[in-house]
């Protein structure tokens, strides 16, 4: 996944709601709401860090090993995909 950068959707706000955060994309009225893991990747996503640097920031807050951390943000992403929240961008 380093080949590539994630990239937020224009058309989505995101607001922190104590420890998760909600999602509002505009085109579609569709609301999603992202765990406490799920809403800490998408801060670090917004700072423009690597998928590499947020599994091993995941890893160390949530003390998780850094495969279990990788796995669960290539699940998130894959659902972001999905769900047009995010784009990939070729590096």
């Amino acid at each position: 996944m380093e080949h590539s950068a994630i990239r937020m959707n224009d058309n989505v706000i995101a607001r922190r709601m104590g420890g998760s955060a909600v999602l509002v994309h505009l085109a579609t009225n569709r609301i999603y709401e992202l765990n406490a893991t799920g809403t800490r990747v998408w801060e670090l996503l917004e700072g423009g860090h690597s998928s590499t640097e947020i599994s091993a920031q995941l890893s160390a807050e949530f003390t998780v090993s850094e495969t279990e951390a990788r796995d669960s943000y290539n699940k998130l992403i894959s659902d972001l995909l999905k769900e047009g929240l995010v784009s990939r961008e070729a590096t």
